[in-house]
Formats: structure tokens, C-alpha cells, sequence
């Protein structure tokens, strides 16, 4: 039994937004069984008063992944700002009615189209949540700068995504199917692609790697113009495979595992599944020097490389020394740092305020 459980106290019951049963992200689900059976789920969280009052009795806490979701629906300005008083108004109840409010702070702030509400929201669900749980000591010293908040913040690393992805089918069926050539190095981005994920230095680094890489690059768009017009550039490349839109749980797998360097040249960062995912199916990554993949890659070269952001040249040249190196070395590499990151130990600063609370109760 996990040393968080204690049985003689019944699990705490959580309401959470979004549902983990239909979130597509594997996250929250590896997140709640890590806290199993001290934790279990409740409805899917309803930012309603009625709601509220009519799960008091049975509800112990409220937990926010990704909260911009609720204001940002829709495009009226005024329809945002009373979504965001009744966010308030909600918390406040949730708070008077003994139940705690927890925030899983994936980004301190959403990362494209930023508007002033977007600040507004984020400051209020700082200031009034029990609990912030940040993915990097940076995430939580930006929390603290930018919200003060009075609640009590963990820093917990994001766990590896051991069991979650199908079995990979061969490099060679794989990359054959896409109309690539199996023989020759492979690099791949993957993951929802939004402009602050730098797939632009991306098409620079394969422009400067012509004739030396061949690539995949896989995703559900932002939906934006600038976003079109760099698939757009990405798909004229020779060599390369773009898949705009959601890749399936047995493409992640297969794509990732039939490339030979996972690309992460993101212009900002709080945190990222998709790095963990890769080193947990064993590929190597080049990654942006930014705090999140620093506090991970730091230390590890054979597993990964840091480059300046923005710089295509550096992403370029870390590629071919990255490449140099014999693959299986890269790949014990990337599986030993994945290995560190089990969800029972990196689970724990959060498990301990749970129980916590469940000793109180």
C-alpha cells in the first residue's frame, strides 16, 4: 500500500475541471490514480452556486486544471468578465462552505491571445485556492511574483508516462506509410502546434538541415493565421510529413519511437507532457533552454540538449552531434531519466497536503 494512504480515514472526494475520463490529455489520469485511494472523484466540477450547495455535504475540495477555459468562451468581453465574477463568487462559496480549492498551475498565464481578463482570471484563482501545484521551482516563484497568493504552494514534476502508449509499431512499416525513407535520421514535433511552441525555428533548423534530416511533424493547429502559414512553410519542405490535426495515442507512440530526435524549440514553457512522453518511449529530445526543460535535461546530454530559444543554427547543430552519438546509448539515456520520474514519488509533496487535510477533517 502507497506510504500516502492512510485507510481508516475515508478518500477525500474531488470535483474536477476537466473531467479526466474525457480530458484527451493522459496527465490527469495518471495524476488521480497516483493519489489513489487516498483521493477519489467526484461529478465532473460544474462552476455553478447551485451546483455547489446541493455537493457540500459530500464534496471536500475543487480542483482547476487549465481555469482560462471558462472565460474565454465565446468572443463578448462582457459575457468574459461576468464568467469571471461568477468564478469568484463560486470560489468564495466553495471557501465558506469548507470546501478547499486547488490549482493545478499548468501555465501562470495562457500563453497565446493574452488579454487582460486573462490576468484578471488567473490572479483570482491564485488568490483564493488552498492550494497551487507548480511543475517547476520557476512556475512557483512566477506565482508567487505575479499573484502573492495566501495559500500553500507544492512544486511537484510532471511524471513519466509509463503504460499509457500502445505498443509502437516498426520504424520501417511506420515511416514507409508517411512516404518517408526508414534508412535516414528521422526528427519529429508533436503535440498540439501553437506558436509559442516555436515550430518556426523548427522550419529554420530543417531548412539549415536540408538534405541531412527528413522530418514528421504532427498535431491539432491553434486555428490562427500565423499557425496556417507555418504549416503551410513546413509542409513545402521536402522531406517532411505534416498531420495538422490530433494525433492518436498509436500515432504518438509510433512516431515518436521511429524518430531518432524529439524537437521542442518552444519560445516559453511552464510545463510539458509531451517532453516526458518522449523520454518515456525512449528518444532522446532537443529542447529550448527555458527553466521547465533546463530542470529536467540539466546534466543528462546524453538524453537531451538545451538551446538558446529562438535560435535555429544551435538547434540545428545540437541535432547533429545528438545524432552522432549511437542510438541505443541515446535511447538507455532517455529511458534512465524517464525511469526518474515515477508518478508514486513525484505525487508525494501533494499527497502530503492532502493527507493533511484528511487528518483534519
Amino acid at each position: 500500500m502507497p506510504a500516502h494512504a492512510l485507510p481508516e480515514a475515508r478518500p477525500l472526494r474531488l470535483s474536477v475541471r476537466p473531467d479526466p475520463a474525457t480530458c484527451p490529455n493522459p496527465y490527469l489520469r495518471l495524476f488521480y490514480g497516483a493519489l489513489a485511494p487516498s483521493v477519489e472523484l467526484g461529478e465532473p466540477l460544474v462552476v455553478n452556486d447551485a451546483w455547489l450547495r446541493a455537493r457540500a455535504s459530500e464534496l471536500d475540495a475543487v480542483h482547476f486544471h487549465w481555469p482560462e477555459s471558462i472565460w474565454r468562451p465565446g468572443s463578448d468581453p462582457s459575457g468574459s468578465r461576468r464568467r469571471v465574477a461568477g468564478l469568484a463568487r463560486f470560489l468564495r462559496l466553495a471557501g465558506s462552505l469548507g470546501i478547499r480549492r486547488i490549482w493545478t498551475v499548468h501555465n501562470v498565464v495562457p500563453h497565446e491571445h493574452r488579454r487582460a481578463l486573462d490576468y484578471v482570471g488567473c490572479f483570482t484563482v491564485a488568490r483564493m485556492a488552498d492550494l497551487l501545484i507548480c511543475h517547476s521551482e520557476e512556475a512557483a516563484r512566477a506565482v508567487r511574483r505575479w499573484f502573492r497568493p495566501s495559500g500553500e504552494i507544492v512544486v511537484m514534476p510532471i511524471g513519466n508516462y509509463a503504460g499509457v502508449y500502445p505498443q509502437p509499431r516498426t520504424r520501417s512499416e511506420v515511416l514507409q506509410e508517411i512516404g518517408l525513407d526508414p534508412a535516414r535520421p528521422l526528427v519529429a514535433c508533436l503535440g498540439d502546434v501553437r506558436p509559442y511552441k516555436g515550430l518556426d525555428v523548427a522550419i529554420d533548423a530543417l531548412q539549415n538541415l536540408a538534405g541531412t534530416v527528413q522530418a514528421v511533424i504532427g498535431g491539432q493547429p491553434l486555428g490562427d493565421a500565423e499557425t496556417a502559414r507555418q504549416l503551410a512553410r513546413a509542409g513545402a519542405l521536402p522531406a517532411t510529413v505534416v498531420l495538422p490535426r490530433r494525433v492518436t495515442d498509436q500515432e504518438f507512440a509510433d512516431y515518436a519511437a521511429a524518430a531518432d530526435l524529439l524537437w521542442l524549440p518552444y519560445h516559453r514553457v511552464t510545463g510539458s507532457s509531451v517532453l516526458l512522453a518522449a523520454l518515456t518511449l525512449g528518444v532522446p529530445v532537443v529542447a529550448s533552454d527555458l527553466p521547465f526543460f533546463r530542470q529536467i535535461l540539466a546534466g543528462h546530454r546524453a538524453a537531451g540538449r538545451l538551446v538558446p530559444p529562438g535560435d535555429a543554427a544551435a538547434l540545428a547543430t545540437a541535432t547533429t552531434e545528438l545524432l552522432g552519438r549511437p542510438p541505443a546509448e541515446a535511447r538507455r539515456a532517455a529511458l534512465a531519466l524517464a525511469a526518474r520520474y515515477e508518478w508514486r514519488d513525484v505525487i508525494r509533496p501533494v499527497a502530503a497536503v492532502l493527507e493533511r487535510w484528511r487528518s483534519r477533517r
